[in-house]
């Protein structure tokens, strides 16, 4: 390599970066690259301006690390050089340069490649295996030249040849291998703008215009992202822990609601106080039961525990009809999975093998809590006996069922299922039973003849489900902190405890409180009301919802003049843009959430499970009752407002713009409108366009799915249908055509929703832009720009690529902005630009 500055910059230790806008703290190390990161980026840098040379990344021998194949175009064939990561230089190094390569075939099974050469009148595939110490060395070679046929150097049949060339593209794929920018280089991966220096902003808008932020280093090590979103995130971070502890600032039921389950959660010394004891109560209960009545009696009572009823029910909807709230029938834990059970039974593999931790954990429980061992030894047997009846009478692989309450309930005889949704609020409505033969399966085994398995399953889980909500030591271990004996996890590399009591503690309080200040704990709908009570801002609320309103109003103009619909599918496209209902930083109505309260005075186990009932019968009664698309259903859908994020619920058909997106860099009252519309105004479009991309325009205004058998064509008509879905195809197969690293292409399916959303969002706000008077054009595009800076590590980068909805955040920027007339204007881009794209390849959809 010519240049190993970019190199030298990111392992050398870096001055720390404000935490506002790393959101990470000072003190954390500096970042180091991955060896594969360090291949990519020489790979880049040999390519990068030399149209000559295109690379490829492939992992050889599955150790994590890539080897980097370079081409070189000759007139007597390429050049491939490859180069394999030197782990104490962290540097590449050559280990084979070969002539007149053409193709190369992956071979990971085997730790190796085949290359395939042309020339002279030959050719031969040829097998590299990469050996321990890093060397490439010949395995075997088949060989065809003037009419003869070798394997290595001896001469084989016509036959024998073909036979392995055929196996070999049957069995094995060609690796692929890219110029350095396809079409632009992947900007937001550390090292990359130093390789490639400040490009004209009419090549690359997006590493142009944020070049300076982008060669700088902003990870450190342990973070694999930092984004403009990272500032929210930050001041969302530190606005929960205000809220958490400053008792005197922050005051009211929700609030006090958080804090006393983080207070019972930390309190150790009471918790050790009570040690295991308050799991008797429910252990005790499940024993004193003497008939199957008796148990139907428990099971419907509040003296069993919450979270072990066989039969687990949850709020759930009907993409089809959303008309009313369903339920969701599921079956509950189990000790391992039935799926492991039919593998383990058809591979006669031991069951032990993968009951051992809910075992052990369970010998625990019970022991500690006074259980004489063949007690325990008799719990577990039953109910492993329980659960291999119910394993093999479940069909696991059928389909889920949608059913009247009645037909649901009625499935069971002697399980009180329909007792069971009473007592837990659900009376009515369609349910959604996930395993119908389940259902059978637990009224076959509810019987009195069955009541000790019952028992001891119930037991068992009970122990299992319970154990992280008692003392500090049973915590610990359901935790992973301890053994399953109480013992320290000993080092094997020091021969020392891995964790001291404080360190387990000070991990334990922080993960209550992660669950305290979640979306999806215990306490979640008092934690969003109390969120929205301290930090929502009236007058920010007021702003975008102007904003909202202009773009709805703005949208429905485009839809009026886009000559591709006919007037029956404008006026069903824009009736479910007036049906949309969105909800903006903070709910109108904060939901009462009084029912959550805890008794400090009981134990953690029994105020937990106590808080936990009452949490499911409030989502329970949902059950059957009309859904209100004006309620913001914050405790219903996850519908959360802590999070840096914006996001449309196609089911639901509404847009949310999350409190927790806003901080001084995203969004303040003194922005200019430019930047304004250029970020959260974006945003807004972009959600908005999700009702009508790919994926929106197949439900209808109440959320419902409308592209059916019966109806395929939706609200649109057919021709308009076949229309629409024809834009929708020039996005997948531009993005498909994308190569942001040669060991993938983008996957246009994926990414069609996220890029017409983009594109709806930028065509709103520039629409808007022209009501205002001197709008500059240019501070826009490069706010957006700003808003889409990121840094990730080379493998977060192609983890989003290959499994993220969301185009990488350079084509989110680039690929955006040249569809508009708007930005060819700004900037003066012609033909032969980099970012100039012909007019009739452009791919905007509304």
């Amino acid at each position: 390599m010519k240049n190993k500055k970019f190199l030298k910059s990111m392992l050398a230790v870096a001055l720390a970066l404000p935490l506002a806008l790393t959101g990470v703290s000072p003190v954390e190390a500096a970042y180091t690259p991955s060896g594969t990161e360090i291949m990519f980026l020489a790979g880049l840098e040999a390519t990068y301006n030399d149209p000559s040379k295109s690379y490829g990344l492939y992992d050889i021998n599955m150790d994590s690390t890539v080897e980097l194949f370079i081409g070189t175009a000759g007139k007597t064939g390429d050049t491939l050089d490859i180069f394999v990561f030197n782990e104490a230089t962290r540097t590449p190094d050559l280990k084979k340069t070969i002539k007149k390569a053409v193709n190369v075939y992956d071979d990971y099974q085997h730790g190796q490649v085949i290359i395939e050469t042309k020339g002279g009148g030959a050719v031969a595939y040829t097998t590299y295996k990469l050996n321990e110490n890093g060397a490439l060395k010949i395995k075997v070679s088949y060989t065809a030249k003037g009419g003869k046929y070798y394997k290595n150097k001896r001469e084989i049949s016509a036959a024998k040849f073909k036979k392995y060339k055929k196996k070999l593209e049957k069995n094995h794929t060609t690796i692929a291998f890219t110029p350095a920018a396809s079409p632009w280089v992947d900007s937001s991966i550390p090292g990359v703008a130093e390789i490639t220096g400040q490009p004209d902003l009419k090549d690359d808008f997006r590493l142009a215009t944020t070049y300076s932020w982008l060669s700088e280093e902003h990870l450190t090590d342990g973070k694999s992202r930092v984004s403009t979103l990272s500032s929210p995130a930050a001041t969302l971070e530190e606005n929960s822990e205000e809220l958490l502890t400053d008792t005197n600032k922050y005051t009211g039921e929700n609030i006090d609601i958080v804090r006393t389950y983080y207070d019972m959660a930390t309190d150790w010394d009471k918790r050790d106080q009570d040690r295991v004891d308050p799991l008797r109560k429910y252990i005790d209960a499940i024993q004193n039961v003497n008939s199957l009545s008796e148990m139907t009696d428990l099971l419907l009572s509040d003296e069993i525990c919450a979270f072990v009823n066989p039969a687990w029910l949850y709020v759930y909807y009907d993409k089809n009809d959303m008309t009313d709230w369903a339920g969701y029938i599921v079956p509950n834990n189990f000790s391992m999975s039935p799926y492991d059970y039919q593998e383990a039974m058809a591979q006669g593999l031991p069951l032990d093998d993968f009951r051992w931790e809910f075992g052990n954990l369970v010998r625990y429980a019970l022991s500690r809590a006074g259980y004489p061992s063949r007690m325990i030894e008799e719990t577990l047997s039953g109910c492993y006996e329980y659960e291999n009846t119910i394993f093999e009478e479940t069909q696991w692989d059928e389909d889920e069922k949608w059913m009247s309450y009645s037909a649901c309930t009625s499935m069971c005889k002697n399980f009180p299922l329909e007792e069971t949704m009473h007592s837990l609020g659900a009376t009515k409505g369609k349910i959604l039973v996930l395993f119908p033969s389940y259902l059978k399966a637990l009224d076959n085994i509810y019987t009195e003849k069955n009541l000790p398995l019952i028992k001891a399953e119930l037991i068992a889980m009970t122990s299992y489900q319970c154990l992280s909500l008692l003392d500090f030591e049973a915590a610990a271990i359901a935790n992973g902190y301890l053994s399953y004996n109480g013992e320290s996890i000993i080092e094997e590399e020091t021969g020392k405890a891995a964790y001291t009591d404080d360190e387990i503690k000070e991990e334990l309080n922080k993960l209550a409180k992660e669950r305290a200040t979640s979306s999806n704990g215990l306490t979640h709908i008092a934690w969003e009301g109390a969120y929205m009570e301290a930090f929502g801002d009236p007058e920010l609320k007021a702003d975008l919802t102007r904003i909202c309103e202009e773009e709805i109003a703005t949208f429905e103009e485009r839809i009026k003049k886009e000559d591709w619909l006919s007037a029956a599918s404008k006026e069903a496209a824009i009736e479910k843009l007036h049906a949309m209902n969105f909800f903006i930083l903070t709910s109108d109505d904060i939901i009462d959430a009084s029912f959550l309260q805890m008794d400090p005075e009981m134990s953690y186990l029994e105020a937990y499970n106590q808080a936990f009932n009452a949490d499911r019968k409030h989502l329970l009664s949902f059950v059957g009752e009309p859904i209100d698309h004006t309620r913001w259903n914050y405790d219903l859908m996850g519908s959360t407002t802590i999070m840096a994020n914006a996001y449309y619920t196609q089911r639901l058909n509404i847009m949310t713009i999350c409190l927790g997106i806003i901080n001084d860099d995203t969004y303040r009252l003194d922005m200019s409108e430019e930047e304004k519309l250029s970020g959260l105004g974006y945003v807004i479009g972009h959600e908005l366009t999700h009702g009508f991309d790919g994926d929106g325009c197949k439900y209808g205004k109440d959320g419902s799915l409308v592209v059916t058998e019966a109806n395929p064509y939706g609200w649109f008509t057919e021709s308009d249908f076949n229309a629409f879905y024809g834009k929708v195809g020039k996005v997948i197969d531009y993005f498909n055509a994308i190569w942001p690293t040669p060991e993938s292409s983008c996957i246009g399916e994926a990414l069609q929703g996220e890029a017409i959303a983009d594109m709806g969002g930028v065509a709103v706000t520039l629409d808007i832009s022209e009501t205002i008077e001197d709008f500059d054009y240019d501070k826009y595009f490069r706010s957006l720009a700003n808003f889409w800076k990121e840094q990730r590590t080379y493998e977060s980068e192609l983890n989003k690529l290959l499994t993220d909805e969301h185009p990488l955040n350079h084509l989110r920027v680039n690929v955006t902005l040249q569809q508009f007339d708007k930005f060819y204007e700004t900037y003066g881009i012609k033909e032969g630009d980099g970012m100039y794209l012909a007019p009739e390849d452009r791919i905007s959809v509304w």
